[in-house]
């Protein structure tokens, strides 16, 4: 696949301004007997293929060299000489950079739900087999690394593996810290058989994962607080109006209003803060819906079964009938969004 860069980091290899940049791609444009081109699709793409008198343009290497070679016999610099290795450079920074988003985005995904995910001593601890698809290994791995590591010592220059530190047991249960991932990450990078790849996702995780963790850390010890934020939120984006009943809450009347989590927030923490997920219901109805369904996990569908089935008296004449169906609409839409993917925008 060859790779594009942004017209900005273009201008920034050549030395120039944005402005000044595609002053340069108009010249080519409009000298068509020239010397001088960029071809689609050779050298450059647009950004947008809507509109491509507006977009901006991304350039391959070839565009850039073309533009390089302009600006030498123009200027008189020496920039062509080495804006072959400025543009390396910078396709080598951006798949680091990538690197580090896509190796950030597994943790995200590991630690949505809560699940095998532990704070103690001031730190995040991760289950061993979330440990083991962060790094992108097995459990064999794992062991190997682990092994070379406890038989380190300080004259080795390696500040033993500690236990409470690096990894605990929970339950009986093996985890691993965000300093401890760490560690394994950068052992397995050096010493483990795997291929450039693998080494460059591992760097990756031994960049990233403290920083990380740290802050999915932070977001975990304040997630009730998050939630109750969430929750008086939906409530005054309802206008303190139950979406059942249509009852508003007032200073005179005596209801409570609760945040209903149409997708359960036991199973589903990444939609607990979605506002979208929280339907606003009188206590009583809460109270009604989880009688009836028990105390398994619920989703949208659930709760419109017992709309059809106990709540259907609540939407009558036309304005009722048009509230229904928005409201049917909403949890179908809802449901289609997020029973088959997570969110991690949380």
């Amino acid at each position: 696949m060859r790779e594009l860069l942004t017209d900005k980091e273009t201008a920034n290899l050549l030395g120039i301004t944005l402005a000044k940049l595609y002053s340069i791609v108009s010249y080519f444009d409009l000298h068509d007997d020239d010397e001088w081109e960029l071809q689609e699709g050779e050298h450059f793409e647009y950004a947008s293929g809507k509109s491509k008198s507006t977009s901006a343009r991304l350039f391959y290497e070839e565009g850039v060299m073309a533009l390089a070679a302009y600006r030498k016999e123009k200027s008189g610099s020496n920039i062509f000489s080495f804006v072959k290795e400025l543009f390396l450079e910078a396709i080598t920074r951006r798949k680091a950079k990538m690197r580090q988003i896509l190796v950030e985005r597994r943790i995200i995904q590991e630690t949505l739900n809560g699940d095998g995910v532990l704070i103690a001593n001031d730190l995040i601890f991760l289950h061993r087999s979330k440990v083991i698809n962060v790094l992108k290994t097995n459990g064999k791995g794992l062991n190997n690394s682990r092994k070379r590591q406890l038989g380190a010592n300080d004259y080795m220059g390696i500040e033993p593996l500690k236990k409470g530190v690096h990894f605990d047991e929970f339950d009986g249960l093996e985890h691993w810290s965000q300093k401890g991932i760490g560690r394994l990450a950068i052992d397995m990078a050096a010493n483990s058989s795997v291929n450039k790849t693998r080494k460059a996702w591992l760097s990756a995780v031994s960049e990233v994962v403290e920083p990380c963790l740290e802050h999915r850390k932070k977001f975990l010890e304040s997630f009730d607080a998050h939630v109750s934020k969430a929750i008086e939120a939906a409530k005054k984006l309802a206008n303190g109006r139950c979406a059942i009943t249509n009852r508003s809450q007032r200073q005179t009347t005596d209801f409570q209003l609760d945040g209903h989590h149409l997708f359960d927030q036991k199973t589903r923490k990444d939609l607990a803060t979605k506002q979208e997920n929280i339907l606003v219901l009188e206590h009583k109805i809460h109270l009604e819906f989880h009688a009836w369904h028990g105390k398994e996990a619920c989703t949208p569908h659930d709760f419109l079964a017992f709309l059809t089935e106990r709540q259907s008296h609540q939407f009558t004449g036309p304005r009722g009938t048009d509230r229904l169906r928005r409201l049917m609409t909403r949890l179908e839409g809802l449901y289609s969004q997020y029973s088959d993917h997570m969110n991690y925008t949380m």
